[in-house]
């Protein structure tokens, strides 16, 4: 693939050209249901779920037998008065779904994404393999470096061109229960609050964090009254933020004294290292972006055919490789261990797609371990591991 398809303005294009007034699933709101368009000469029966209108907040009404076309582009409607309220049924819509194709490799994949120049292309390439073990195959990774490293830029390229996932970096509790159904997030430098809203954090990381637990319960408050429960089988996260010395500099509180130690079990910690060093390059990358995203229309569903392949398949695949018996305790703690197991698993077997060969797989591997004891280093001798 062209590396300026993945630039921010040929994304942008992109995403106007196919994902702008889409409709998914996610957008459907209550029950299935019917209402009744009476006319002159006859009565017709509409059965099917309303849908809030993006543009103009009207009131959709789409009929049963689409929502398995879903994501759909709505082109005409046709407006029904039932009851107190006035409808919009959907009477011509097209499917704009791009199904699961397995036929571009886990290399191409990988290293066409976000391709800029980096002082440490090792720790670029660690920080996509980690971002799409997440995305596709629930497991929980939390990400460390300076500024500068272009962890936003991986993360909003993938959410961007897939329209799948939410990078931010706070969320009422409502808001947390509905990037559920996005299947990942990137929770970005949180830092700065605590209280109410902190317990709220600490529990969804605690509950969606637990492997062993399928679904997350939500009280029915804020905008999404008509759920209490959401299936977590699929959903996966990273957490992202500069390294400690930083929020130190900043006198905000590091990861490890505002979340609990139960919260730091469950997210597989690392360090990574470098920054973008072609951002004059690629970013101010004078090009006919019309013309190439014209172009590269198959390349971007060919990309994005086979993220969708990663999310159905990645949970039933087994690696290829023996994975070394690594240590993941941390001193002076019961932290770690099997907990760090469960997300490095998942993790080995993304690279085990990767890897040309069994070498090489040992190599990456061995880098992710080494960045993670550069961060329980780090942590430990600023005086911030927890203790006992």
């Amino acid at each position: 693939m062209n590396r300026f398809l993945f630039h921010s303005d040929a994304v942008r294009l992109f995403r106007d050209k196919v994902y702008n007034n889409i409709y998914t699933i996610w957008d459907i709101r209550g029950d299935e249901k019917e209402i009744k368009e009476v006319t002159d000469s006859e009565s017709i029966t509409h059965r099917g779920f309303e849908i809030k209108d993006q543009q103009t907040k009207r009131t959709l009404f789409l009929p049963s037998k689409h929502v398995d076309s879903m994501p759909i582009k709505i082109h005409d409607t046709t407006p029904v008065s039932y009851g107190r309220k006035v409808y919009h049924v959907v009477k011509k819509c097209n499917s704009v779904k791009i199904y699961a194709n397995g036929d571009m490799s886990m290399r191409e994949f990988v290293d066409s994404w976000f391709d800029l120049e980096h002082t440490s292309p090792e720790d670029l390439l660690l920080c996509k393999l980690l971002v799409v073990t997440a995305a596709t195959n629930r497991s929980y990774f939390r990400i460390c470096t300076g500024a500068g490293f272009g962890k936003d830029g991986v993360v909003n390229n993938l959410i961007e061109i897939t329209g799948k996932g939410k990078n931010i970096s706070t969320a009422s509790p409502a808001k947390l229960f509905q990037l559920i159904d996005d299947g990942f997030t990137m929770f970005n430098e949180l830092s700065g609050f605590g209280g109410e809203k902190l317990s709220t954090f600490q529990q969804f990381f605690l509950t969606t964090g637990e492997m062993g637990t399928n679904v997350y319960q939500h009280g029915t408050t804020g905008s999404d009254k008509t759920r209490s429960s959401a299936d977590i089988s699929d959903y996966g996260w990273i957490m992202a933020h500069n390294d400690p010395e930083y929020y130190i500099s900043k006198g905000k509180p590091v990861f490890e004294q505002m979340f609990t130690s139960a919260v730091f079990n469950r997210v597989f910690p690392v360090y990574l290292r470098g920054t973008v060093a072609d951002k004059h390059d690629f970013m101010s990358a004078d090009k006919n972006f019309s013309k190439l995203v014209e172009e590269g229309m198959q390349d971007y569903k060919a990309w994005i055919g086979k993220f969708n392949w990663l999310k159905e398949n990645m949970k039933k695949t087994k690696c290829k490789y023996q994975v070394k018996d690594y240590d993941f305790s941390v001193p002076g703690t019961d932290l770690g261990a099997a907990r760090f197991w469960n997300n490095m698993n998942k993790l080995a077997i993304t690279v085990s797609e990767y890897a040309k060969d069994e070498e090489e797989f040992h190599k990456i591997m061995d880098a992710v371990y080494e960045r993670h004891k550069d961060y329980i280093k780090r942590i430990t001798d600023l005086g911030f591991m927890y203790q006992g």
